[in-house]
């Protein structure tokens, strides 16, 4: 069989099951720079901002193991659905808190918390379907390949898509647009045979491995600089020069959410 995209494509149910996952996946492209914009305007704090959108990263991270050991003992069905319909509650409460400035800072908090806690393992689910989907081989590794590249272009369509939703309409709205595409594609990907349950499959949780200390640093040290260049992005971009926030605010999605300019207007 000639292991191509299309090959893998054609394999039964796996342009369908391909297809929603990239929806779940657009949620996470779309939230991060919507949940940016989001909680600076509520909150009117980059610091507060920044805060919230670390704890977020901190509990996804802190939580994975504990996803992880769930989705081996009880299968994607019957937990991806309970995680993803609360990830959704949870998203759509804070696109409501965040429709207008001065949301309580301890709310959001606890929002944030929930958000992290109950963020469904998208990618990490969809690559152990594919396993499931195609036999080992060239074809599995090329299904791997087609899964790397979707994920780079979530990362690339989905700020796009977050920044004109923020120049239209408001930043609240994609992340209430990043519930909707998480819940209807999870409930889409995990509607999948590849998902259902397959007996004897399921593995005794074990204990969790402690990974060594150089490699958690260095992924450490890479999150950091990532997860503040959207933050550091969104600030820059925002207070500007005076002469290019005041005269080409038209220009830019980002300095919508300015209410006055910081300098004086030039006739």
């Amino acid at each position: 069989m000639t292991s191509s995209y299309a090959a893998v494509l054609r394999t039964p149910h796996a342009s369908r099951t391909f297809a929603f996952a990239f929806l779940a996946r657009l949620s996470y492209g779309t939230l991060y720079l919507s949940l940016t914009l989001a909680f600076t305007a509520s909150t009117g704090s980059y610091a507060q901002a920044g805060g919230l959108l670390a704890l977020l990263g901190l509990t996804v991270s802190a939580a994975s193991p504990v996803r992880a050991a769930l989705i081996d003992r009880h299968g994607p069905r019957r937990i991806m659905a309970p995680m993803a319909a609360a990830y959704a509650l949870v998203l759509t409460t804070l696109a409501v808190l965040t429709t207008r400035p001065g949301a309580p800072i301890a709310l959001l908090t606890v929002l944030a918390l929930a958000a992290g806690v109950t963020a469904p393992p998208v990618g990490v689910v969809m690559r152990t379907l594919w396993s499931a989907l195609l036999p080992d081989g060239p074809l599995l590794r090329r299904a791997y390949s087609l899964d790397t590249v979707s994920e780079e272009l979530v990362f690339v369509t989905g700020p796009l898509l977050a920044g004109v939703l923020a120049a239209v309409a408001a930043p609240s709205l994609g992340v209430a647009l990043g519930a909707l595409l998480i819940a209807a594609g999870t409930a889409g990907m995990i509607a999948s045979p590849a998902a259902a349950p397959r007996t004897g499959t399921h593995r005794r949780a074990g204990r969790v491995r402690v990974f060594p200390l150089a490699p958690a640093i260095a992924a450490a040290a890479t999150g950091v600089v990532l997860g503040s260049t959207g933050l550091l992005a969104v600030a820059f971009t925002q207070r500007g020069r005076p002469e290019v926030t005041c005269h080409r605010a038209s220009s830019w999605p980002l300095v919508r959410l300015r209410r006055r300019c910081r300098g004086p207007r030039r006739s």
